[in-house]
Parts: C-alpha cells; sequence; structure tokens
C-alpha cells in the first residue's frame, strides 16, 4: 500500500491515465451489462469471426496431422511386425516341407529294408561337387562308420544311384550313374542272365549298351542290375527302356534308359556293404 501511494504521489501523471483507465473500464462493463454496446460487439465479432474461424481450423488441421502422423507410424510399426511374421511363416512352411520330404524318403528306405531284408548305412547328401568335375555326390557318412569303396547307394525303393568313389573318415563320394564313367551291368526284370552294360553321360538319360542282337527288349521294360559285379546285388531298380535303336548288320543294339528316379533331387540314402567283402 506504501508502495502504491509513493507511485501515485511521484508520477501524478500516470495517476490521471490509470484512474482514467478505470473509469472507462467501469463505463464499459456497465454498457456491457446495460446491453448498449451489442451492435459495436456484433459488429466486431462480424469483423473477427473469419480470423477466429481461419485459426480454429488451422489447430484442427494441426490436430489432424499429427494424429496421422502418429497413425502413420503405428501402421509402420505394424507392419514391419507383419513382415516378420510372414517372414517366419514362410520359412517355417519351408521347412515343414523338406521335414515332410524327408520323411518321406526315409519311410521308402525302411520299406526297401524291411521288404528285401537288405542292411545299409542310412546317410544323408550334404552337396554335390562343382559344375564341370565329376557327377559327385557328398555323403555324411564315411570310413567311420563302416562305409567301404565301390559299395552301391539305392535311393528310395532300392532305386540304385551309384556307387561309393572314394571314402574319407565322415564323408562318402558317390559317382552317379549318369556320370559319364559310370559302367553297370544290368538285365531287364524277369530274365536270368545279365543282359547289357548301362553306362551314363548322356545327360539326363542313361544307355544300355552291348544288348545281343537276337535279345528280344521292349520299351517300358524296367532295367535292374543283374548281379554280375561282385560288390552289386542283383535286382536293385536302375529305370526303364524309353527308346530301342537297333540297327541291321550291327552286333550289338542299343536302348535309352529312362532313370527311375531324378538324382538331383536325391537327399538321403542307404549305402550298402559290398558282396565283395
Amino acid at each position: 500500500m506504501y508502495c502504491y501511494l509513493f507511485y501515485v504521489k511521484c508520477y501524478p501523471n500516470m495517476r490521471r491515465r490509470v484512474v482514467f483507465s478505470a473509469i472507462i473500464i467501469l463505463l464499459l462493463i456497465g454498457a456491457h451489462a446495460l446491453g448498449w454496446l451489442k451492435p459495436i460487439e456484433r459488429g466486431a465479432l462480424y469483423v473477427i469471426s473469419p480470423v477466429s474461424r481461419f485459426f480454429y481450423n488451422v489447430g484442427i488441421s494441426l490436430k489432424g496431422r499429427t494424429r496421422w502422423l502418429e497413425a502413420r507410424k503405428n501402421l509402420e510399426k505394424n507392419l514391419d511386425s507383419l513382415t516378420d511374421d510372414n517372414a517366419r511363416l514362410r520359412q517355417a512352411l519351408v521347412d515343414a516341407d523338406l521335414l515332410r520330404q524327408e520323411n518321406f524318403e526315409l519311410r521308402r528306405l525302411l520299406n526297401f529294408t524291411t521288404s528285401t531284408l537288405r542292411t545299409g548305412i542310412a546317410a544323408a547328401i550334404l552337396g554335390r561337387t562343382p559344375s564341370g568335375a565329376a557327377n559327385l555326390l557328398i555323403a555324411d557318412r564315411g570310413k567311420n562308420s563302416g562305409v567301404t569303396k565301390g559299395s552301391p547307394v539305392v535311393a528310395a525303393y532300392g532305386v540304385l544311384v551309384g556307387i561309393v568313389e572314394d571314402v574319407q573318415d565322415d564323408t562318402a563320394y558317390i559317382r552317379l550313374l549318369s556320370d559319364g564313367q559310370s559302367k553297370v551291368a544290368a538285365t531287364t526284370l524277369g530274365r536270368s542272365q545279365s543282359l547289357g552294360i548301362v553306362s551314363g553321360g548322356f545327360g539326363l538319360a542313361l544307355r544300355l549298351d552291348l544288348i545281343p542282337q537276337n535279345e528280344e527288349i521292349h520299351e517300358r521294360d524296367l532295367i535292374i542290375t543283374s548281379g554280375l559285379e561282385d560288390a552289386i546285388p542283383k535286382g536293385l531298380i536302375i529305370g526303364e527302356i524309353e527308346a530301342i535303336q537297333k540297327e541291321p548288320f550291327a552286333p550289338f543294339q542299343h536302348a535309352r534308359v529312362k532313370p527311375a528316379t531324378t538324382y538331383e533331387t536325391v537327399r538321403n540314402i542307404l549305402i550298402l556293404p559290398s558282396l565283395g567283402r
């Protein structure tokens, strides 16, 4: 209070301005209460409304923009999460399909061993030699598992796929029948003696050579091992004849053989003991 009186006493012009301002304010309040300012207020409102509406709309737009940005961030997070889930599901489907195929092959190998009473060393294919080299598969069993060189290797249902070419401690290299250096004595199902030699090196097909001209063969005849070699038992399936080549005056006829399995898709094998051991 003392400070206020000192301020008014020292600054008389300021005192008059304060008093005048207070009177004006009181008059405006009274005029507003009596309704005398309504025309002025309506005019001022008319002038101010567009400006007020503009800033109001700007505020709403900014709020909407902020909410849109937040919603977009949430959508991006959800999209990333869904993408990760989708990738995991795809991988799970691939793993399930591979497991199904592997179980299917193993069941067919088991059917072969139980139906023929043959024993062998089950192995999985690790890979194959690079393109351009010998057509070899690499198996995950070797000397430590009892694998020996020259042993026949079969896939599901006893289909011969190749012969063990080389053996390491824990791996074995298998020369496929489709390799150019592969040769196996073969015959047709139901025939007692050897008929010819199946060799590779002809792309996806095999070739049955040295078939005497007087031997009667037909397309779709089943080709099996003849048992002429000491290491390979008789009766392992090789494929079937799909075409016959017979030339007049030639001592032998030939046949193109379709393999009973696709060698490139073999995953699980059974390495049979060599009969020569």
